[in-house]
């Protein structure tokens, strides 16, 4: 008896640790093909690089910086993004506070400012994202789509940490 309860153990170990590489190499996937691969996040880890994360609104940036939990939340909308096709993907309006020109402004390590600073933009009302790199001053990479079901999330973001009052609603 003594013998089965020693084998299990390793075996447990092992399957335990197949389930955890396989999670790793399947959230790699789905952040090198979101508009997440552009920027300095290549992988899981790459997460920690960016120190803070700020909204901004045409005029309007939020006072402060998201909390590690609406980072995180943040970060798995933008993980749902995928290249953009323009055949394919449709506009569309969300209700609520209109915004104009959100851009989400990542900041990386302790020396930022906005010539080192990843933004992605947000073509609001395509649904459209990508990416500019303000170390290399350019658009990098492809154009990604967010769906309405997590455009409707990150504008819950927006909302809650930019004071929307005054702007127009649609």
């Amino acid at each position: 008896m003594k013998n089965i309860k020693k084998r299990k153990i390793p075996i447990i170990v092992i399957v335990l640790v197949m389930v955890s590489l396989c999670v790793i190499v399947f959230l790699q996937h789905i952040i090198s093909k979101s508009v997440l691969g552009e920027t300095k996040v290549k992988y899981i880890a790459d997460i920690n690089k960016v120190q803070e994360v700020q909204l901004v609104q045409q005029d309007f940036t939020a006072e402060k910086m998201l909390s590690e939990r609406d980072k995180l939340r943040l970060f798995w909308i933008l993980c749902s993004t995928r290249k953009y096709n323009k055949e394919k993907d449709k506009s569309y309006l969300l209700d609520g506070y209109f915004l104009f020109s959100p851009k989400i402004r990542l900041c990386y390590g302790e020396d930022y400012g906005w010539y080192k600073d990843g933004i992605i933009y947000w073509e609001y009302k395509t649904g459209v994202m990508y990416y500019f790199s303000g170390e290399e001053g350019k658009v990098k990479g492809e154009k990604y789509y967010l769906e309405e079901d997590k455009a409707a999330k990150l504008k819950e973001l927006f909302e809650k940490y930019i004071n929307l009052q005054g702007v127009g609603r649609q």
